[in-house]
């Protein structure tokens, strides 16, 4: 009776649950989002056209934290896709620097500044440059392909992307089995492919209707707040430009004004499009700003899987 007695009187404590791990290990604290990441400085470029020196960028000046959205709108002519070219290496300045994190990027080399793009730089531009003989699975594998990188892991990596953007079901499917709005997404997963620090878009829904655009804006968006990417993304969209938190103004080769929102209105559009036009295009143009490229005189986008971050060794 006594060893009965003991037993139950000792059973409370030992139905006592053990610590969990949460409790044994603090979280690791979130890593910080590092400030400066891509800082242009001073930034000039000139043009040869018809023999005439036409001065596109006229002293730039524009730092860009990691993780930040950051959009940047003008008018056609201003000066918006030059810079997104020369911050993405795909071209140089005139006159100026442009650094990443440490590194003068101006001071490398051709080489050098091809494994950085390929690194580092993601590019979705408005046509979507796709390789026509490849599948969808294929093509966002290309920058991997281009720099070695195993197959095995590269196709996994690949596979996973296209789901993430909603693909899954299209990866045995070339490009020209595919709507515009499905291309750019494969164009948006082969960006990404390499984990670059910084996904760069020029005008990436100008070809498509207004449904399909939202839901690639949607995705911008979602990729951001899950994967902490860095968007540096050209538009003559008022509706996109209204929901981004960080919006940058073109005029006349300079900055006009650089603006950071407390909050973004990534749901959907909560202004007027008058009260976008004031905020954001100082001109106040009527009607929809047109789709097009932004200088006549500006070198044509790759044709290749060099635009899309592969080497152009």
């Amino acid at each position: 009776m006594t060893d009965t007695a003991t037993a139950e009187t000792e059973s409370p404590a030992k139905a006592e649950p053990a610590p969990t791990a949460a409790a044994e290990k603090p979280a690791a604290p979130k890593r910080a989002m590092r400030e400066n990441l891509l800082v242009a400085e001073g930034v000039h470029k000139t043009f040869l056209h018809e023999g005439n020196v036409v001065e596109v960028l006229r002293g730039v000046d524009l730092s860009i934290n990691e993780g930040e959205m950051v959009c940047v709108v003008g008018a056609s002519g201003a000066g918006k896709s030059t810079l997104l070219h020369l911050l993405g290496t795909l071209d140089l300045p005139t006159k100026g620097r442009i650094k990443f994190a440490d590194d003068d990027l101006t001071r490398m080399t051709s080489s050098q500044l091809a494994a950085f793009r390929n690194e580092k730089i993601g590019f979705v531009f408005q046509f979507h440059h796709l390789l026509p003989e490849f599948d969808a699975l294929e093509n966002v594998m290309m920058p991997g392909l281009v720099r070695g990188q195993a197959r095995g892991p590269l196709r996994e990596r690949a596979r996973a992307l296209l789901e993430e953007v909603g693909l899954a079901h299209r990866l045995d499917h070339r490009p020209g089995e595919l709507s515009g709005g499905e291309q750019q997404r494969v164009a948006l997963a082969r960006a990404l492919v390499m984990e670059p620090a910084v996904v760069m878009a020029d005008e990436p829904t100008g070809n498509l209707d207004s449904e399909t655009s939202e839901s690639i804006h949607q995705l911008f968006f979602q990729l951001n707040e899950t994967r902490k990417t860095t968007f540096l993304i050209v538009t003559h969209s008022r509706d996109l430009a209204s929901r981004m938190p960080r919006v940058v103004s073109m005029k006349d080769g300079v900055i006009q004004r650089d603006e950071r929102k407390a909050e973004s209105y990534r749901g959907g559009a909560d202004k007027t499009a008058e009260a976008v036009d004031e905020v954001f295009w100082h001109d106040k143009p009527t009607g929809d700003a047109p789709e097009e490229p932004d200088e006549e005189h500006e070198e044509a986008e790759p044709k290749d899987a060099e635009g899309a971050g592969a080497s152009d060794d």
